[in-house]
């Protein structure tokens, strides 16, 4: 299952509506709109955010991609650097709750179309 399967409501009971979502969908999609711009900014593509839950803990994992027109991959450096501009962003958020949050940023990788 991909991140991006994990955060979306689907349909599963042939009924023809979708399931309700988890209650962390609302969190991800805000961070989602509050993160890409800054992703945008950086001349890549927010491809998902997903947030998990471990008790008073939460791990915010952000991918991103090259925009379609461009080939190859995002390098480490790249990584890093968009690490640190989502952390201080992240760390600015007025609308944040107290929890701690570890930030994982990754790409999709060299396998995935």
């Amino acid at each position: 299952m991909t991140n991006a399967e994990a955060t979306t409501s689907t349909d599963r009971t042939g009924t023809g509506k979708a399931e309700a979502a988890p209650a962390h969908n609302f969190e991800a999609e805000r961070l989602h709109a509050l993160l890409e711009p800054e992703v945008l900014a950086n001349r890549l593509y927010l491809e998902d955010v997903s947030i998990h839950v471990a008790g008073a803990n939460r791990v915010v994992h952000v991918v991103v991609d090259l925009p379609q027109e461009e080939t190859g991959g995002v390098g480490l450096d790249v990584i890093a650097e968009i690490s640190k501009t989502l952390s201080d962003t992240l760390d600015n958020d007025p609308s944040t709750d107290s929890r701690p949050y570890e930030l994982e940023v990754s790409s999709p990788g060299v396998g995935r179309p």
